[in-house]
């Protein structure tokens, strides 16, 4: 196959144009660094230079190599390529298919004598995606983190303002709950006092016992509703108040043993 069947027709953004000549620059980017007092110098090596291609090309009207029809017709069409934004294909002679960027105007030449031609100036580089994977991750990975730390902190701080009166708190709780179980033990035992015989015969009425205690019940005893009400004897008193003071003792034991449940005791 001849060296010219290689070539491939030019055309940027799907407009052909002739193509005259052209230039690539390929290579690596580096950083010249100087150091007083030493006579050599360090290349920082930066990476791969991009690749650019300046290109000079025309435009003609009805060509008979790539065809194109009225030259204003083509040339309003390549402006309009050149105006676009983003990255498009160039087809280049020998390179083919590439994705650049314009990097510079297109500069076109035109003069009187040759109404029915336009030279054409181009300068293109080649585009690459918009990636940066390790700078998202790396963001990624410092915001899990620093989440991370503000909700530990937030813990933190959360413990050390109610742990305090927590403390405080569940103190008190157990102080009464001690408390309260004092005053169960202090009832159950006036309950079951001899003294209560006392108390349950002083209230009788009639001729016979209740007499004898009348003007003690004067005052705040004399004000409060027996509880002995419809006994009328002293043996259905003493069975009565046996039978309550048994009742006041097993409620002591209950109201214990809820607050040995609740945890406070």
């Amino acid at each position: 196959m001849a060296w010219k069947d290689q070539l491939h027709r030019a055309s940027w953004r799907g407009v052909a144009f002739a193509f005259e000549q052209g230039q690539a620059r390929y290579g690596r980017r580096k950083v010249r660094h100087d150091y007083p007092g030493r006579d050599d110098i360090w290349m920082e090596d930066q990476g791969r230079l991009p690749r650019e291609f300046r290109v000079q090309g025309f435009l003609v009207g009805h060509s008979r190599i790539y065809g194109g029809g009225d030259v204003l017709g083509q040339l309003q069409r390549m402006v309009a390529a050149c105006e676009r934004e983003g990255s498009g294909v160039l087809v280049h002679p020998t390179r083919g298919a590439i994705s650049v960027e314009l990097a510079a105007p297109l500069v076109v030449f035109e003069r009187w004598d040759e109404g029915n031609y336009f030279e054409l100036q181009f300068e293109f580089v080649q585009a690459g995606k918009r990636l940066f994977p390790s700078i998202l991750g790396a963001l990624s990975d410092l915001v899990g983190k620093a989440a991370g730390l503000a909700d530990a902190a937030a813990a933190a701080a959360f413990v050390a303002k109610v742990a305090g009166p927590l403390r405080s708190g569940l103190d008190a709780v157990d102080g009464i709950a001690r408390t309260a179980e004092e005053w169960i033990d202090k009832v159950t035992g006036l309950a079951g006092d001899a003294t209560g015989l006392y108390g349950t015969l002083s209230q009788l009425g009639g001729e016979d016992f209740g007499r004898y205690f009348n003007g003690r019940n004067a005052g705040f005893l004399s004000g409060l509703s027996s509880p002995y009400a419809g006994a009328g004897s002293v043996a259905e008193r003493i069975a009565l108040g046996s039978a309550k003071r048994a009742a006041i003792a097993e409620a002591g034991e209950d109201l214990k043993a809820t607050i040995g449940d609740l945890g406070v005791a």
